[in-house]
């Protein structure tokens, strides 16, 4: 999550507990650490949290954003999107969506500005807003700088 703390007039010590408090709040109706604070950097008078999920259904509970994670052979997706094939972690191409629907593994679609981590190696990537990381995370951006305009984003992995 991003947030501009000069926007909401409060310090980074004040962002940072109110952060903790709500993941208190959620994991105390839901579970012990279902949600985890990691951290709170700051960079170009943004804040930037990030936090850990126990599986996609808790992400979208607590995030309030619709998130569906399937077998790619199994979705019902409509894939309407331009793919890049992902290689030695970085997108290295243009793919067809017809080879994408026929693709193994795991397909998670969200529509969120975010920078996720899935639980094995990215093989393919929805091309538009998107850019895959040394670490092997997607970082999702807006492609026309509004900041609360995002695109679906489809990431296949194994």
């Amino acid at each position: 999550e991003v947030i501009d703390t000069d926007e909401l007039k409060t310090s980074n010590g004040d962002l940072k507990r109110a952060v903790k408090d709500d993941i208190s709040a959620f994991n105390s109706k839901h579970g012990k650490n279902v949600v985890r604070f990691i951290r709170l950097g700051e960079k170009n008078g943004k804040c930037y949290v990030e936090t850990a999920f126990k599986d996609v259904e808790t992400y979208a509970k607590y995030s309030g954003y619709e998130v569906k994670l399937t077998k790619v052979k199994a979705s019902k997706a409509n894939f309407d999107a331009i793919f890049s094939e992902v290689k030695d972690g970085k997108k290295s191409g243009y793919i067809d969506a017809y080879k994408v629907k026929k693709m193994k593994g795991q397909l998670l679609v969200l529509n969120e500005n975010i920078t996720v981590k899935v639980p094995g190696d990215v093989k393919c990537v929805s091309d538009e807003g998107t850019k895959v990381n040394e670490d092997g995370s997607v970082t999702i951006k807006p492609v026309n700088g509004n900041n609360d305009y995002a695109v679906n984003t489809y990431i296949i992995f194994e």
